[in-house]
């Protein structure tokens, strides 16, 4: 029944805290517990010091939801990671015992953070759609030379930049749906969201099919329908797959990817900012 000190990814206005924001009765800012700061593979992690202290959020569970709560915790947070710990905590009304998420194993692999936890700063959610916008406007032609032999140049820049999209959204269904290794699984959870679905409905209107590079068996064909939003990721997903096993044999499908980078960048920069604005706001 105690309630959990947040310090990184639960924070109110992080992705994550969707996760926690329907069970909680009370929000209490401007908290502190001692300890230090550390960053691993992008994740905040707390290491109990009596050396330093670290900012962050007591947030208090409705009593009949706090089990509930906590398992959505579990859910997104692998034990490879962190583990519990009770600590006392300092609010603006006095001193409160509080779980709170712990670093493991932190002798490996973390660094001091160059700045404050800011999930809309990550540059996975910021410059990497700068740059795909730019790559777009840019290399958008299928042949730029205009010679007697195909210029792979701007098929190559549409290759980078649809992979570094993919990792902006694996960033960002990690954060929001898992922390574990299952990455199709984590992605799938996106469909479940209904903004997702709406954006992707008024977003494409084309229908298309591929096959897996591997296996191009009839019943193995990824169809792209906005009435089908779990098949449509897929869809979009495969592209990216292909992409990385058949190399410059893709020009053929320049245009699809094309189509592709520019409706999923589209519908997940806008999804990205409508779960920021929801986490920003008050319960």
């Amino acid at each position: 029944m105690l309630p959990i000190f947040a310090y990184g990814v639960f924070c109110p206005g992080e992705i994550a805290y969707l996760r926690l924001k329907p069970y909680l009765k009370k929000l209490e800012r401007g908290c502190q517990c001692a300890g230090e700061l550390l960053i691993r593979d992008g994740l905040t992690l707390l290491k109990p010091s009596a050396n330093g202290s670290v900012d962050g959020d007591l947030l208090h569970f409705l009593p009949e939801k706090a089990g509930r709560a906590y398992f959505s915790i579990v859910e997104l947070e692998p034990d490879k990671q962190y583990k519990w710990e009770t600590i006392d905590v300092k609010t603006p009304s006095g001193s409160q015992k509080a779980n709170v998420l712990v670093g493991v194993n932190l002798r490996n692999g973390c660094s001091l953070p160059d700045r404050p936890f800011v999930g809309r700063e990550d540059p996975l959610f910021k410059e990497s759609f700068q740059l795909i916008e730019e790559i777009l406007s840019k290399y958008s032609d299928r042949n730029p030379s205009k010679g007697t032999h195909p210029d792979f140049r701007n098929l190559l820049y549409l290759q980078m930049a649809y992979m570094l999209l993919w990792s902006s959204i694996e960033r960002y269904a990690t954060l929001r749906y898992s922390l574990g290794d299952d990455v199709m699984a984590k992605i799938l959870q996106i469909t479940k969201d209904p903004f997702f679905v709406q954006i992707l409905q008024s977003s494409v209107s084309r229908t298309d099919k591929l096959f897996p590079m591997n296996d191009p068996s009839a019943d193995k064909a990824l169809k792209l329908n906005k009435d089908n939003p779990r098949g449509s990721l897929k869809y979009y997903y495969q592209v990216r797959c292909n992409i990385s096993h058949r190399g410059k044999a893709a020009f053929d499908d320049f245009d699809r990817l094309k189509n592709s980078l520019s409706e999923v960048s589209n519908i997940f920069k806008k999804t990205l900012e409508n779960a920021f604005q929801e986490s920003a706001t008050e319960p």
